[in-house]
Parts: C-alpha cells; structure tokens; sequence
C-alpha cells in the first residue's frame, strides 16, 4: 500500500500502486477504483515511495 498526501494535508489517498508514468501515480484504491493523480500536486509519504 502507498499513501498520498496533498501538501497541506488536506486529503490523503490509500492504495495499491499500479505504475507511476507520465508523472502520475496510477493507484488501485478500495472506495474509488483507479485513479491518476499528478505527481506534482501530491506527496507520497510511505516507506514505499517510489520517488
């Protein structure tokens, strides 16, 4: 699992990373399926990062 945070910490994603391409993090998430989301406007804060 990885998760995603916006840098003020007003929203955080969960999931499972599925690629990171194009500058997106492509994640499989429980509530919302798959998403893409901008590497620039996120941060990922696990021990899993791939960045």
């Amino acid at each position: 699992m990885i998760r995603l945070e916006a840098p003020d910490g007003t929203v955080a994603i969960q999931g499972r990373l599925m690629a990171l391409e194009g500058g997106f993090y492509i994640l499989e998430t429980a509530g919302l399926n798959v998403m893409r989301v901008e590497n620039t406007r996120i941060r990922c804060v696990s021990d899993i990062c791939p960045l």
